[in-house]
């Protein structure tokens, strides 16, 4: 009988579920030469059930829902928002998940082996929610989660589980016989690298800090919504220092958002279209500002959008239970959900793999990160200097200047 072995890397998202419901235990993961994780058989007892196929996110038939509608939201707790990547809706939901005794599962920041790593795991209270809370571009360890939220389901509690959609579909075969209980919120995922590349990356920005990590944000919202890397250093004398990194001039982000570090199976992904697998898809409200300019005075007027707004897409009758019973904790307002994929591209098709992924991820393998991140860096040539100035100039000062544009062209 086929299993997982005998798929290709590009039919692999390296999700864990095939490791955690193999009933011999003869399955492992491991990383490749670049770092990705695949199965691997551990002992030579594989009984040809096929039970790791059962569970695979590329063997079985997507079909998904198409959205019944979409919204945009913001958090009303705006101390919360400044911890979010957008608009802080995982965060509105999952507080009121756990008021009522829910408990919440998601991709969290874990410190493992001296290196900062992701991992999904298990929240109770708020405390335990905080490490989940905004985005994080390196790919999670799944490899428990599946039979812990199984064991939760099975003692009757109710479980949010959040993540890509891959991991949201291998949650949902792994739990097929017990899902009644289980509510799911996938984000709008452009694909995923290496958790070993992440963790080379990391070290030569130690080297280059000469301090340790102590905490690290993909979208720090210091400086505004978007993307702005930073990290928080523990210096000699035992204070801290953030240093921030300009998302294309970080080599690690700057690959990330060009689509040029991804596994193989991201770039085939049958996840990355408007047929989603859970019960929300959450992501920015990218496009916000460029609404229509009467919708737009009406958005403006409700809330701040330099803080950062989501866009939900309601895609089950789950779904719409969830937004519902927290409507108290968020302002939102009617999209289309046009409108969204419009400037979500990963709602169309997934990423194209480019020559220069497969030339970076070369580099990669052979010379090692400290090489590609020169060569990355090299090769952005003069476009350093208006990404510099670009960063100095706050989003709040680009999106009025976009507003202004938009009022003068409607009236010619």
């Amino acid at each position: 009988m086929p299993s997982v072995l005998d798929k290709q890397k590009d039919e692999c998202c390296g999700g864990g579920a095939c490791v955690a419901v193999c009933p011999k235990k003869v399955l492992i993961i491991q990383p490749d030469e670049y770092g990705f994780i695949y199965p691997v058989l551990k002992l030579d007892q594989c009984i040809n059930c096929g039970k790791c196929l059962s569970v695979c996110a590329l063997e079985n038939e997507h079909t998904g829902c198409i959205p019944q509608k979409a919204v945009g939201a913001i958090y009303k707790d705006i101390v919360k928002v400044k911890r979010s990547a957008s608009g802080g809706v995982f965060q509105a939901i999952a507080d009121q998940f756990l008021e009522v005794g829910g408990v919440v599962v998601g991709a969290a920041w874990h410190f493992s082996e001296d290196s900062w790593i992701v991992k999904h795991k298990i929240a109770h209270n708020t405390d335990e929610l905080q490490p989940m809370l905004s985005s994080k571009y390196v790919q999670s360890d799944t490899e428990e989660i599946f039979e812990l939220t199984q064991d939760y389901l099975n003692r009757g509690y109710k479980v949010l589980f959040s993540g890509t959609p891959c991991q949201v579909a291998q949650i949902k075969a792994f739990v097929r016989n017990n899902s009644a209980l289980l509510y799911t919120i996938d984000v709008i995922c452009h694909g995923i690298p290496s958790e070993q590349m992440w963790i080379d990356y990391t070290k030569l920005v130690e080297r280059k800090e000469k301090s340790k990590i102590r905490a690290v944000s993909f979208r720090e919202k210091d400086k505004g919504w978007g993307h702005s890397l930073s990290f928080l250093f523990e210096q000699v004398n035992g204070k801290t220092k953030k240093v921030y990194y300009p998302c294309i001039l970080s080599s690690y982000d700057g690959m990330f958002l060009a689509g040029d570090n991804y596994r193989e199976s991201c770039y085939n992904c049958r996840y990355a279209s408007l047929h989603r697998v859970s019960d929300l898809t959450i992501s920015d409200f990218w496009g916000v500002d460029q609404l229509p300019v009467n919708m737009l005075d009406r958005v403006t007027s409700m809330i701040d959008i330099n803080k950062g707004v989501s866009c939900i897409l309601i895609n089950t009758d789950n779904g719409n239970t969830l937004l519902k019973v927290c409507q108290d904790k968020l302002l939102t307002f009617e999209t289309s959900v046009d409108y969204v994929k419009a400037y979500n591209g990963q709602l169309s098709g997934a990423v194209k793999s480019t020559a220069r992924h497969t030339r970076y991820m070369d580099i990669y393998k052979n010379k090692g990160y400290e090489v590609l991140h020169d060569v990355y860096l090299s090769e952005l040539g003069i476009r350093k200097i208006y990404i510099y100035i670009n960063e100095k100039i706050p989003r709040s000062l680009k999106i009025k200047i976009k507003q202004c544009l938009i009022r003068l062209k409607g009236r010619f």
